[in-house]
C-alpha cells in the first residue's frame, strides 16, 4: 500500500487506538501518545511517542512495508482494545 493510500484508508475509516491519541501521517511529532508514520531520506519510520513525549522508532523499512504495518497495527490496537473491553469475543 502507498502512503497516500494509507492516509486514505485511514481518513475514511474509524478505529479505535487507544491508549494513543492519534495517528500522524507524514511527519515526526514529539506530542504526548502518538503513533506515526513518516519519511526521511528515503526510508519509513513508525514511531509512537510517549505520555510526556519521546519519540520512539518501532521499526523502518520501504513505503509500501511501513505502511502496511502501520495499518496493521491499527488494526491490532483496535481489536485488543475491542476484546479488552468485552465489546467481541
Amino acid at each position: 500500500m502507498t502512503f497516500k493510500e494509507l492516509k486514505n484508508k485511514l481518513n475514511n475509516e474509524e478505529h479505535i487506538i487507544s491508549p494513543y491519541r492519534e495517528i500522524i501521517c507524514g511527519k515526526k511529532v514529539d506530542a504526548p501518545s502518538v503513533l506515526g508514520i513518516y519519511e526521511e531520506e528515503g526510508m519509513w519510520y513508525i514511531y509512537t511517542t510517549e505520555e510526556r513525549g519521546g519519540i520512539i522508532i518501532i521499526k523502518q523499512g520501504s513505503e509500501d512495508e511501513m505502511t502496511e504495518a502501520l495499518y496493521e497495527k491499527v488494526l491490532k490496537i483496535e481489536k485488543f482494545y475491542l476484546l479488552e473491553h468485552g465489546i467481541i469475543e
